[in-house]
């Protein structure tokens, strides 16, 4: 507690508070806005925290990531255009109510089971985080490389719905993973003879050119023209309607299932709020389950509440594992990266002080991005009706000069643009780029483990069966790619038929 208390006066700088306002003011409006998505908004915030302390950088990403969520159901709820994957949740029951006339009180109870599971899933991270932590010190080499291996297979699995294309994927963003100097024995590999490639491809550079440029190109050509309702908070009666018991009950148990899914590396929002919708059903009267899908508030609690929960929950494999689980937490580990602050199985012990300033400002972004949720929210709604067009632009033109600011480099420029190029192919070829740019994340630990194990063993592989937390880890790989093999020819089967 007294750690926790000391982190809290460090972050409770003017400075440190000033870009956690701007992150969750940022995060609400490009979770809003159709097209822009939370990743695209870090995505375009990252290179601006370079020069700035790491609290300073973790506040503003922090509050981006945390509003994003929360700013998706505004969208969601008034256009039926989900703002993020995970809105569409929301949507389904959200967006009926709102065409009923209560477009206030279902607003309200977005933002109010996105605040209650947001603390669900940070009490989660905080008291399982110092447990994954100490288990984490444990690994060595072998533990190390099955663990990623692990990881890997599950965001194949989980995030893409076709497993060859997944594969593809993964493959691609090992090919890329694998130019610049060999791990080992640092000589250059794949470089074409550019000292540009010597330090390998920066995973910035392929994270905004990913999922930044695509994005834009989709948005090209989205509908302008929208009714947006407007809204007017009368806290008294809405409080009233809140606090019932069966509203907390399901906030309670999708904040939960949103916290433990968002600790699955691949998993995230959409998986995590269907689980909920789906859970939902099992514990509200009968009489509500008939408006599930039409404009049940039980509905609307359930997905919110899984969503926000992902955030603390994906926040733990980062902080003692090093695996970013999206691409959200892979900008927030090239942020740590950026500042010296690898995150690792011994993170927890070598920067003790700054975990519990990561959940002191994980805390304040979330009952900072309900505050400006609400006071905000008329303003929010006034950002929907901003022409496409216009962003668009004004997002390409801040998302170049991001990229150039990186290394000061036009190659970096270029480079951004051939990845944004191949991300828009793969996307409309049906490929999931998540299993891409973790696997070029991943796939270096995973070699420069494997490679050590061997060394530790003389060569001998069965050093990664023997070891029990190893073969643990292997026993998941091998399960989830059986287990997504059999989903696959059960699809199949059914398509036949």
């Amino acid at each position: 507690m007294s750690e926790a208390l000391h982190a809290l006066l460090r972050v409770v700088d003017l400075g440190t508070l000033a870009h956690l306002v701007l992150g969750v003011a940022l995060g609400l409006v490009g979770g809003a806005l159709p097209g822009v998505t939370i990743t695209l908004t870090l995505a375009l915030l990252l290179p601006f925290t370079f020069y700035v302390s790491p609290e300073a950088a973790l506040a503003l990403l922090l509050g981006a990531y945390v509003a994003g969520f929360t700013g998706g159901a505004f969208s969601a709820i008034t256009l039926n255009i989900p703002g993020t994957p995970s809105a569409a949740g929301t949507a389904i029951d959200g967006y009926p109510l709102a065409r009923k006339g209560e477009a206030d009180w279902v607003l309200f109870l977005a933002v109010v089971a996105s605040f209650l599971g947001g603390l669900v899933g940070w009490t989660v991270l905080v008291l399982f985080t110092p447990i994954v932590a100490g288990f984490a010190l444990r690994f060595g080499p072998p533990e190390i490389a099955t663990l990623v291996l692990s990881a890997l297979t599950l965001v194949i699995v989980f995030s893409s719905g076709d497993l060859i294309k997944g594969l593809l994927s993964a493959a691609l963003g090992a090919s890329f993973a694998m130019v610049g100097l060999d791990p080992l024995s640092g000589v250059p590999r794949y470089t074409l003879g550019r000292l540009e490639l010597q330090d390998g491809i920066p995973f910035l550079v392929a994270l905004i050119g990913l999922f930044a440029y695509p994005q834009l190109l989709l948005a090209v050509g989205a509908r302008t023209d929208v009714f947006v309702p407007s809204v007017a908070f009368r806290l008294s009666r809405l409080l009233r309607r809140v606090f019932s018991w069966i509203l907390l009950k399901v906030i309670a148990v999708s904040g939960l299932l949103g916290a433990l899914v968002g600790a699955i590396p691949g998993t995230g929002g959409p998986i995590a709020v269907f689980l909920a919708y789906g859970a939902v059903r099992r514990f509200i009267p009968v009489e509500r389950r008939r408006l599930l899908g039409q404009g049940a508030e039980e509905g609307v609690a359930a997905c919110e509440a899984a969503n926000s929960a992902v955030t603390p929950g994906a926040m733990m494999p980062l902080i003692t594992l090093g695996i970013p689980g999206d691409p959200v937490t892979a900008i927030l580990l090239g942020a740590l990266i950026i500042h010296g602050l690898a995150p690792g199985p011994l993170f927890f012990q070598n920067h003790r002080d700054f975990v519990f300033e990561i959940f002191a400002l994980l805390f304040m972004a979330i009952v900072a991005t309900a505050l400006m949720a609400l006071v905000g929210a008329r303003a929010l709604l006034l950002a929907l009706r901003v022409p496409q067009a216009y962003l668009v632009s004004l997002i390409a033109v801040l998302v170049t000069l991001g990229t150039y600011s990186i290394r000061n480099s036009f190659f970096d420029v270029g480079m951004a643009l051939g990845f944004g190029l191949l991300g828009y192919i793969l996307l409309r070829q049906g490929f999931s780029l998540i299993p891409l740019l973790l696997a070029l994340i991943l796939f270096e630990p995973l070699e420069r483990n494997f490679r050590l194990g061997l060394t530790l063993s003389g060569g001998d592989l069965s050093i990664f069966v023997t070891r029990p937390l190893a073969l643990l880890f292997l026993v998941i790989a091998c399960l989830a790619f059986v287990l997504s093999l059999r989903n696959e020819r059960i699809r199949a089967a059914r398509s036949r038929s």
